[in-house]
């Protein structure tokens, strides 16, 4: 809003595309590379729910602790 309380649209600037203009579009990877590049995939996807899991069992324990250290309190 501007300061006389009117609806003001603001400018957008244009989207660009993802390819730099005159650029050649990508060339296809060969099968071995693509198969490859997904199994580095895989393996940082299993590395980060590993993690995850880690997390989330530290919190649980966390929140057990504090659970228990409450009710010896009552």
């Amino acid at each position: 809003m501007d300061p006389k309380g009117s609806n003001v649209k603001v400018a957008r600037r244009p989207r660009r595309s993802r390819r730099p203009r005159g650029s050649q579009p990508r060339q296809q990877l060969p099968n071995d590379e693509i198969l490859f590049k997904i199994q580095e995939m895989e393996e940082r996807l299993n590395f980060e729910i590993r993690q995850h899991a880690k997390l989330w069992e530290r919190m649980d324990t966390i929140m057990r602790l504090y659970v228990n250290e409450e009710r010896a309190l009552q």
